[in-house]
């Protein structure tokens, strides 16, 4: 088991299935990478769960939900379809 003092810049990722839905949680962040592109920072605090679901072949049903009431105002929900 890791430290929760310990930070790293990519997080602390654990998985876990939910049905057919494999959910990450990552957790961990050193508070240096950029959450986008517009050079809004991660912080200490940050926490993101991303499900992901495979709906055929061909593509990939994505869900990130990143929480932390020191950047954000409310949590942050964001669907994307990769194909």
């Amino acid at each position: 088991s890791i430290s929760e003092d310990v930070k790293f810049w990519y997080g602390n990722s654990r998985g876990r299935w939910e049905g057919d839905t494999l959910v990450v949680e990552v957790s961990s962040l050193n508070g240096l990478g950029w959450l986008d592109s517009t050079g809004i920072f991660f912080t200490e605090n940050t926490r993101m769960t991303e499900r992901w679901r495979l709906v055929d072949p061909d593509t990939i049903d994505y869900e990130i939900t990143i929480e932390d009431e020191d950047l954000l105002h409310s949590d942050q929900n964001t669907p994307f379809v990769l194909l």
